[in-house]
């Protein structure tokens, strides 16, 4: 149920936050802290903002790449004013350039770009985790960027943003909002507590949605904001902030319609939908269109849609000659009037990811990854992110990948173990009516003894002739496993939803101990291992990461202790051990170090596979994959 924003007429808000100012010194193409000094702002008391000053990512040869799926959901994109086609993209798997929508977003130093602002030499790319400022040159590239992303996490998520003359203004999803401009910030306001989803200037104002309903008039006053609801508008939660048009009016889309504001009055033009995108009427088109949650687009003033999208709309753009742009789930569609036709625009489909989802990611020969997804099976992806060609497409649910030593691979999935060679042509399947004692197969590990597989209903030992089983009854702590690594001899470690199990001896399945949270186990689910050396690294699912030596005691690696490392999300990589976690990115831990948070450059902080080969680290996300190395993250921008 929604809740309505009590009414708030001339309240003063003056929220002073204590800080330290911090000088730093921007050394040539390197990484700094820019100290931001409230005292050139004495019209406003703010607190001295400390904002992140990132490197170029559009440089040559950027540090982190990401890529997506071809039919990335792209949330708002800019057009081309030179040749009318799409020159950039906000996506949700990142940000990407050219009118191939989606087939290689850049990976700019935050997640989730949310909106495009674009003038005709300028485009500004608004995140959850910061802003891009882009300059293009003649020939519609990027030859000045500036980025930048708040250092202090308690400032929060970014909800929306805006170009005011050479400054951007953005809105923070807790109601702060701030400016930034010639290597200063300054904090207009701040709102009152709840959350916030869009801004949009109108003259000398702000106009701001709250997540829940309704909308607000942002005047700043000297130090003060006067805050003044919107009477007579009833949109529900609000969407779309667009405008002014050529009449001066702002363009509104909420979930109960469409509706046309000034100061002097408001009009509802449409109380019978759920409009997400807004375009107002300009000089070449006199009438304003909008599209709706469904997918379909209309004209004001007209009933009836006259196109219908696949789904949800998102952006929209005009274009040359009537042509309207579309953007939503389905990438960037055209509608022209001429046809009356909504077709899908360039995407780059033979380049892109099957699907955004990565439930696992394993080195396979030279500069080359299998990419396991939720619906899409296996997929073989290059470094240079030039190719992605199908391996194993029908296998549904992978949520294990191993190489054995003789060039099989061993694939676990929601039906069973799959066996195939290298080429990807099936040498066995095994299910629980084949053998295994359950056929979701959460983990493999290929051995001398044969391949354990760990199920929803115990661990099962697949030899050559016989499949083996155990579970509770035999001194498993749980019969959910979801994760394996090898011990120093024969045996391994099994990580289940209720502890930590040693397996082993002369059959390969008797249970040798096992560590719950009687033993110092911060949290009973273990949801991934790696076996570094002489210890395993044990990643929970709520109590961060542990560390087991050979002699079987449990230590705490320092941390994020509290952190969610996802199942199976673990590898190792030179002398460190990388874990990806729910919603702090990577974690990081080298020997003897604390745990270190990686975000830069990733399509999403939510990590849900990772692995490493030859120094180069894969990164999967729920929103895409990134290429990276260790060397990139100790000197990237958000590593703790």
């Amino acid at each position: 149920m929604n809740r309505r924003l009590l009414p708030v007429a001339g309240v003063a808000i003056l929220v002073v936050l204590a800080a330290l100012i911090v000088s730093v010194v921007l050394p040539a193409k390197r990484q700094a802290d820019i100290a931001l000094n409230a005292e050139q702002h004495p019209r406003r008391p703010t607190t001295p903002l400390v904002v992140r000053r990132l490197e170029d990512p559009f440089a040559p040869g950027p540090a982190i790449l990401a890529w997506t799926s071809a039919r990335s959901t792209v949330r708002d994109f800019a057009l081309d004013p030179d040749t009318g086609a799409v020159r950039l993209a906000a996506t949700d798997g990142g940000v990407v350039l050219g009118d191939r929508v989606a087939a290689r977003p850049t990976g700019l130093p935050f997640t989730a770009a949310l909106r495009v602002d674009s003038a005709a030499d300028r485009a500004l790319v608004v995140g959850r985790e910061g802003v891009a400022a882009i300059r293009f040159d003649h020939a519609g590239q990027p030859r000045d960027v500036h980025t930048y992303a708040f250092a202090d996490p308690a400032i929060g998520p970014i909800a929306d943003g805006f170009f005011a003359d050479e400054a951007i203004t953005v809105l923070t999803e807790a109601g702060g909002i701030y400016r930034f401009g010639n290597r200063r910030a300054e904090r207009i306001c701040a709102l009152p507590k709840g959350r916030y989803r869009r801004v949009a200037p109108f003259a000398a104002e702000y106009l701001v949605a709250p997540v829940d309903d309704g909308l607000l008039q942002i005047r700043p006053q000297g130090a003060e904001c006067k805050i003044t609801p919107v009477d007579g508008l009833d949109l529900g939660p609000i969407h779309a902030v667009i405008g002014p048009d050529v009449e001066g009016a702002m363009h509104l889309g909420g979930e109960r319609g469409y509706a046309v504001w000034t100061p002097e009055r408001v009009e509802t033009r449409r109380d019978d939908l759920f409009v997400t995108a807004v375009l107002p009427p300009d000089d070449l088109d006199d009438t304003a269109i909008f599209g709706d949650f469904s997918g379909r687009l209309f004209r004001d003033g007209e009933k009836r849609p006259f196109a219908q999208a696949t789904d949800s709309i998102l952006a929209l753009r005009r274009g040359r000659d009537g042509v309207i742009f579309v953007g939503g789930a389905g990438g960037i569609s055209t509608y022209d009037p001429r046809t009356r036709r909504l077709e899908p625009a360039s995407h780059g489909d033979e380049a892109g990811l099957a699907e955004n989802y990565t439930t696992v990611l394993a080195p396979f020969g030279d500069d080359t990854w299998l990419v396991g997804g939720l619906n899409t099976g296996a997929t073989l992806l290059r470094d240079n992110l030039s190719l992605a060609l199908p391996f194993a497409p029908d296998i549904p649910g992978v949520s294990a990948i191993a190489a054995a030593s003789d060039g099989r691979v061993l694939i676990g999935a929601t039906d069973g173990l799959y066996e195939l060679d290298p080429h990807g042509k099936a040498l066995r399947h095994l299910t629980g009516d084949t053998g295994l004692i359950h056929q979701n197969v959460t983990a493999v590990l290929p051995t001398a003894r044969g391949i354990y597989a760990a199920t929803a209903a115990g661990l099962s030992l697949v030899g050559t002739a016989t499949t083996r089983s155990i579970y509770a009854f035999h001194g498993l702590v749980n019969n959910h496993l979801y994760a394996l690594a090898r011990g120093l001899s024969d045996d391994i470690w099994v990580g289940t939803l209720g502890g930590l199990c040693r397996v082993g001896g002369s059959d390969g399945l008797q249970v040798l101990a096992c560590l719950t949270e009687k033993d110092g186990l911060r949290h009973p689910w273990v949801s991934a291992l790696v076996s570094v050396d002489d210890a395993v690294y044990v990643g929970t699912y709520g109590g961060g990461v542990m560390r087991v030596d050979a002699e079987g005691t449990l230590t705490g690696v320092a941390g994020y202790e509290k952190a969610s490392v996802n199942l199976g999300a673990g590898t190792a990589c030179g002398e460190a051990v990388v874990f990806g976690s729910l919603e702090n990115g990577l974690l990081v831990a080298e020997k003897g170090q604390r745990l270190r948070a990686a975000t830069s450059g990733l399509p999403s902080l939510n990590v849900t596979s990772v692995a490493c080969a030859d120094g180069r680290l894969v990164v999967g996300t729920d929103q895409g994959v990134a290429l990276t190395s260790l060397d990139l993250l100790r000197a990237a921008d958000k590593v703790d």
